[in-house]
């Protein structure tokens, strides 16, 4: 080995660099280095000490001090870990440098530990000295490879090694050649503290670099949040109005432009969400609920959802369900998304003949078959079907549209359930889909757990229509849910606030509130807060609030639920989901029509 020059840089010599730390890094530093291996650790260290005991180096007693000594050692650790650990969430910069001093001084502590007792070692033979030599300069490159905690770490943590490798060297000829020895010890030392600067800089970029990684995936959910949620506005202004518009009468023109307008828009939001499922999917933040659903009736209401469209392209759209009914624990909503995909696709590449929807039952779990006798893919268009923004070919997607992204978005879906989809195609003689879906078995009998169909909310209760407050700030909105909910039946109070929310509340009882999120002087959540505080401070009865928002994503759902709210309803308004959440939420709470005093 060379020995090089040794010109340390003041910075690393006199003090730590310290760098910002976040929890994740932190984390992710200590279970590296510390928690992985540590029965792997703790048998080294006996296997080398019952070693050097075989080779009469050292003494029985200092074996068992040793390996002793290095246990208590690892527990220290591991019980100070457990003691930070949970503190780490809310740690400030200033507390993580505290942290990292306890580390520094743990890690001096194992080292010193698992070199210390070589530096007693009496050997006798040229094998025991080879033998002390080869450990401890193992440790010290252990220590050039792993404490990259800061720059200078390795001055702190090498001095014990170092000294048992000079130790263990000079033991290896005498006279003059064991000061060239020496000479190259310390050379090598040298050479393993440049080697761990060079590995504290490169985990420091890496460090940044996933600090970055995690804030532009910040910055990127932030966006599609933003996005999502000034998209959804007008588009509730869009299908909430043509829904509110079916209800009357007009003309087959009018019906057709009406028809034509509700498609447009429900492809827009079928866009929106698939690219909100994608991004969660990429960041790994896709989250599944695990509730106990019926496979075959989702399967059939599915088919029933595409019925009409296959019968308007005279097309024989049938389900089959084989083996025997049963319930199965998983997320219900994620499994008729991907057979939404499926069938709407067979549906939308089938122009005559017949789709065939199958459900079987399986050693583990069910598995879906979609099969059609549609245009087909070539072999070179299968390939890359599964691809995002991929339709298998340019004069397909010309034809049929889409964005292409139903099918990669369902099989990483089905993956996330441990399942997967296949298939195979030929070009103009039909396509045939499977998504097999390992879920367990639900414990209850179908018929214990069987639910019957959505009804509509009572509109009148003694007599009275249903009084239902609504908060929402925006015009459009506002004249939406006027001609959904007024014209309905029920008895509307709309307010622009939170603040006004929570005062006509306080005026009158309603049953029910219907209550938009993002609004100016109060936003929906505080007004919540603020009923629900008064609710048990008054021991007033509970009011049934549920968050009708353009915020769709799934973490902001279970927050709000979090807070308070009693179900989430988002925009754009699906009259019939509306109506099945108002009847939930009005069966879970008894309606009562006393004013608050």
């Amino acid at each position: 080995m060379a020995c090089k020059a040794w010109r340390p840089q003041a910075a690393a010599m006199t003090s730590p660099a310290y760098r910002p730390y976040s929890q994740q890094a932190f984390e992710k530093y200590y279970a590296r280095t510390y928690s992985g291996h540590v029965s792997m650790r703790i048998g080294s260290i006996a296997l080398v000490a019952m070693v050097l005991l075989f080779l009469k180096a050292i003494a029985l007693w200092v074996v068992l001090g040793w390996v002793a000594a290095y246990v208590s050692s690892e527990v220290a650790t591991m019980a100070w870990w457990r003691r930070i650990g949970p503190r780490l969430a809310a740690a400030t910069q200033e507390q993580f440098r505290v942290f990292q001093k306890q580390l520094i001084a743990i890690t001096m502590l194992l080292t010193s530990t698992a070199a210390g007792p070589l530096v007693l070692a009496q050997p006798t033979t040229s094998t025991a000295v080879v033998t002390l030599v080869i450990v401890s300069a193992g440790i010290l490159m252990t220590c050039a490879a792993q404490h990259t905690l800061t720059r200078g770490m390795i001055l702190w943590t090498a001095p014990v090694p170092a000294a048992a490798l000079l130790f263990s060297m000079t033991r290896l000829q005498s006279g003059g050649d064991a000061w060239i020895l020496a000479v190259l010890g310390v050379c090598f030392a040298i050479n393993a503290r440049d080697l761990q600067v060079a590995n504290a800089e490169s985990y420091d970029e890496v460090i940044q670099d996933q600090i970055s990684a995690e804030e532009a995936n910040q910055a990127k959910s932030a966006f599609l949040a933003m996005v999502s949620h000034e998209i959804r506005t007008p588009l509730n202004g869009i299908l909430g109005m043509a829904q509110a518009m079916a209800r009357e009468p007009m003309s087959s023109d009018q019906h057709e432009r009406l028809r034509v307008l509700q498609q447009s828009g429900a492809t827009l939001l079928t866009l929106l969400n698939d690219m909100l499922d994608m991004a969660k999917i990429e960041a790994g933040k896709i989250q599944l609920e695990s509730l106990d659903f019926d496979p075959e009736a989702l399967g059939r209401d599915a088919c029933d959802a595409f019925g009409a469209i296959a019968e308007e392209k005279g097309l024989d759209l049938s389900f089959e369900a084989r083996g025997p009914r049963s319930f199965y624990r998983g997320d219900p909503t994620r499994v008729r998304q991907i057979l939404y995909n499926l069938i709407g696709n067979a549906v939308k590449f089938t122009d005559q003949g017949r789709i065939e929807v199958r459900l079987t039952s399986e050693a583990a779990g069910f598995a879906f078959v979609v099969e059609d006798t549609g245009v087909g893919f070539s072999n070179a268009a299968w390939a890359s079907l599964f691809e995002k923004f991929s339709q298998g070919d340019a004069s397909t997607t010309r034809r049929f549209g889409g964005s292409g992204l139903g099918l990669p978005i369902s099989r990483d879906l089905a993956r996330s359930m441990g399942g997967d989809i296949t298939g195979e195609s030929r070009l103009g003689a039909g396509s045939r889909f499977r998504v097999a879906l390992p879920l367990a078995r639900a414990d209850l009998p179908v018929t214990a757990r069987s639910t019957a169909p959505a009804v509509e909310p009572p509109i009148t209760v003694h007599g009275e229509r249903l009084a239902i407050l609504v908060a929402e700030d925006n015009p459009t909105n506002q004249l939406v849910l006027r001609s959904l909910l007024a014209g309905a039946g029920f008895d509307l109070e709309v307010v622009e606030d939170g603040r006004l929310a929570v005062e006509a509340w306080r005026r009158r009882a309603f049953d029910l509130i219907l209550m938009d999120i993002n609004m100016p002087l109060m936003d929906g959540v505080s007004a919540t807060r603020a009923i629900r505080a008064e609710e048990r401070t008054e021991a007033r009865a509970r009011t049934p609030i549920i968050a009708l928002t353009a915020n769709a994503m799934d973490h902001q759902r279970r927050d709000y639920l979090a807070m308070g709210l009693d179900a989430h309803v988002s925009k754009p308004i699906d009259v019939a989901l509306l109506f099945a959440a108002i009847t939930d939420v009005l069966a879970s709470v008894p309606i009562d029509h006393a004013v608050a005093g």
